[in-house]
């Protein structure tokens, strides 16, 4: 639940707040008066800050339950016979709670934009852009709108946080006896699909970045305090009040996962049945500016395909068990447009038998029209 904006008049106009102007008013307005209603919503959001989405600790729970209960084989469509096809069609469930742990994500610049939605926020000329963008393709003014808006708005663009629906309809497919290692932990999209899977007994991450990673530790945390994988877990109409967390380990490893794994004193790294994750796109977001990014150690393309890529794929094969998985999300980006035949590549010099790709649908960025796009799951 966002927070509520204050109690503004609006210049003379009868409307008791500024968030209540609809298109219709916004229409009715003289071009003086749209001026006016401009710099009175940028008056509003530079003394009240940033809009972050703010939720409740029960809104959090439900957005857990939900995905929980994610019937995730229906997330693949089916023709009229019952065949499978290829795309997952994602869904919204556990995303409050995972990027409500990270609101750094907003402050991450991509490659070769202006810059993050922060930076867009904290420009007077670039907020009164995505102010009046809200009033032109939106029919109401509200903190999601704005936040919409930031997120493309001049050429700034939002990174993504895997959704945690797709991640758990891969290990409710995949885990096997739920050894599971997630090698670019991220904003914690799949961290929280581990909770919410009861196929996923163990999880290993790793995450160089200061700031995610003590967002996953507050994702850890806020799940095991309320003991939801002990206590509350619900499966249809059979709870489980005295068994034990489905998901019982899990560690969070502060380097970056290129690092020697057998240098790495856990034996739950050892006969893995899925190795999973969505790495770094080379320069393309650039998480932090700390010497541990992968893409600052590495610099070079061909470097970070050698010294990065090719290092994480080799450990994950090399702590794979017999007939594990390793699953990985990689797509074609400007600073690197091969990507996605490098990573086939790599792991096919690794002796890995491809299987399958699946395709992920992404969602749209308000006002960019065209076709629903989608990114490259190997298997």
């Amino acid at each position: 639940m966002t927070s509520k904006p204050k109690q503004m008049a609006m210049f003379s106009m009868e409307v008791e707040n500024l968030f209540s102007a609809d298109k219709r008013v916004w229409q009715s307005l003289s071009d003086e008066d749209r001026e006016k209603f401009i710099d009175d919503v940028f008056d509003y959001y530079r003394e009240s800050g940033f809009p972050y989405a703010t939720y409740t600790d029960d809104e959090l729970l439900d957005d857990f339950y939900d995905l929980q209960h994610l019937a995730t084989s229906r997330m693949s469509p089916t023709d009229l016979s019952g065949n499978k096809f290829d795309v997952i069609l994602p869904h919204t469930a556990g995303q409050k709670l995972a990027n409500a742990m990270m609101p750094h994500l907003w402050e991450v610049r991509c490659h070769r934009r202006r810059g993050s939605p922060m930076d867009t926020f904290n420009s007077d000329k670039y907020l009164r852009v995505a102010i009046k963008k809200v009033i032109q393709l939106q029919n109401k003014m509200s903190h999601s709108a704005i936040r919409g808006a930031l997120s493309w708005a001049e050429g700034s663009q939002k990174v993504s946080n895997f959704r945690p629906s797709v991640a758990k309809h891969i290990y409710d497919e995949y885990a096997g006896d739920g050894r599971v290692i997630d090698f670019s932990c991220g904003f914690g999209g799949r961290l929280v699909a581990a909770f919410a899977s009861k196929r996923v007994r163990s999880y290993v991450g790793f995450e160089p970045s200061t700031k995610t990673y003590d967002g996953l530790q507050r994702i850890v945390e806020f799940l095991f305090m309320r003991d939801l994988a002990a206590q509350w877990r619900v499966w249809g109409d059979n709870p489980y009040p005295d068994s034990e967390p489905l998901l019982d380990n899990v560690f969070i490893h502060k380097r970056g996962s290129e690092d020697n794994w057998a240098e790495i004193e856990n034996e739950h790294m050892r006969d893995v049945d899925l190795c999973f994750s969505s790495p770094p796109y080379f320069s393309t977001e650039e998480y932090s500016y700390e010497e541990t990014q992968s893409f600052l150690k590495f610099p070079g393309k061909n470097e970070w395909r050698d010294e990065f890529l090719a290092k994480v794929m080799e450990n994950c094969v090399n702590a794979l068990k017999k007939g594990g998985y390793l699953i990985v999300n990689v797509a074609n980006v400007d600073p690197y447009p091969e990507l996605e035949d490098d990573t086939f590549a790599i792991c096919k010099s690794l002796g890995v038998t491809h299987t399958e790709t699946l395709r992920m649908s992404m969602p749209k960025l308000m006002g960019k029209g065209g076709e629903m796009k989608s990114e490259p799951v190997f298997i």
